[in-house]
């Protein structure tokens, strides 16, 4: 089976995509950690935005989840 080539998902950070070598895979779980109140949520609410954005605006024109515990 032929895999797909996958766009990674922009933060809108340019250090943090450029640290995860573009930004955040489609195709793998990406866990962020860190203490209170440092942007977890947010973050993961803004790739959320982001995966579902059209094309032409720089997202995947997809679906996303978001399970928050």
């Amino acid at each position: 089976m032929e895999e797909r080539q996958r766009t990674n998902i922009r933060t809108g950070a340019a250090q943090l995509d450029a640290l995860l070598g573009g930004g955040v895979s489609p195709a793998e779980v990406t866990e962020f950690c860190g203490v209170p109140g440092v942007g977890k949520t947010q973050l993961g609410m803004q790739l959320c935005v982001n995966v579902q954005m059209p094309t032409v605006l720089g997202g995947l024109g997809a679906h996303a989840i978001y399970i928050g515990a």
